[in-house]
């Protein structure tokens, strides 16, 4: 089987952020599923108002947040040194996301979570998804 739980440390603009992420449970994937379809229900809705979306945030709402928030246990701001007691730590990243705070934070950053989260979870990989399509007309042809 493989492995269940995944924790790692990246770097946010010198703040070290502690991500654990985890395999799916039925559970985080109907999460999953219902992110992506409010998403899609609210771009629908924006398109029959006639009201102008930023396709960038749908794309985010629809394909990233979803496997982010649904793939995550806990993100952490790690304290820059020695915990001082009656300090307070500052999250560099306020979780569950938000899809404006995702569109703020580093592409490389974003892409390094996401290959964890896809570790743990090929199925909702959309390279994978897009991969096993082409192998299944290879194989129909």
């Amino acid at each position: 089987m493989s492995e269940r739980i995944k924790s790692f440390q990246l770097d946010l603009d010198g703040k070290i952020i502690e991500i654990v992420v985890s395999r799916a449970t039925t559970r985080m994937g109907i999460r999953r599923s219902l992110m992506i379809y409010a998403a899609m229900d609210a771009h629908d809705k924006a398109g029959k108002a006639g009201t102008e979306e930023d396709e960038v945030a749908y794309v985010l709402s629809y394909r990233t947040l979803p496997d982010l928030v649904a793939g995550t246990v806990t993100v952490t701001t790690l304290p820059d040194g020695p915990a001082v007691e009656g300090t307070e730590l500052v999250n560099a990243i306020n979780y569950p996301l938000k899809v404006e705070e995702l569109l703020d934070l580093p592409e490389e950053f974003v892409s390094q979570w996401l290959a964890a989260i896809y570790e743990l979870n090929p199925q909702w990989d959309p390279a994978n998804l897009v991969s096993k399509e082409l192998q299944g007309k290879k194989t129909n042809t």
